[in-house]
């Protein structure tokens, strides 16, 4: 006596297993999105974070020279005194440093040089990280 398999398949995917593959295919390409996504969105704000950082830089050295009477200005450094004390700007170890009562602070990191240069009451500050992208900042000097 043989036996007949009536639900055997013959070949290929059943309607339930196809369904089902595409739910799946359409999850990992959604999460995959949402992935690429966030790691581009991350990136835009630690650019955004180190804009500020600069901005802020800039404007802190703006406020000082209201009241700085002596400053010495090279091509990579910005040495002054404020309210009798010395401030000594530089990159050191790639990184965007200040001299303050001789100790040292960290203000940015990833920083391949800066250079300072003065035209007329202003002063031009170039910032550039480690993959050669300037950042440009013009700040008044009063004299």
């Amino acid at each position: 006596m043989v036996k007949k398999k009536q639900y055997a398949k013959k070949s290929g995917f059943s309607y339930i297993e196809l369904i089902l593959s595409i739910f799946i295919i359409a999850n990992i390409f959604v999460i995959s999105q949402q992935i690429i996504y966030n790691i581009i969105n991350s990136k835009n704000v630690v650019e955004t974070d180190k804009t500020i950082s600069i901005e802020i830089f800039a404007l802190r050295i703006e406020s000082h020279f209201k009241e700085v009477e002596e400053f010495e200005i090279g091509e990579d450094y910005l040495r002054y005194y404020y309210r009798n004390k010395e401030y000594l700007y530089q990159v050191i170890d790639k990184s965007l440093t200040y001299k303050f009562n001789n100790k040292i602070y960290v203000i940015l990191e990833n920083i391949k040089m800066i250079h300072f240069k003065k035209e007329g009451y202003f002063l031009y500050i170039t910032i550039i990280n480690l993959v050669d992208f300037p950042y440009h900042v013009r700040i008044i000097i009063y004299d």
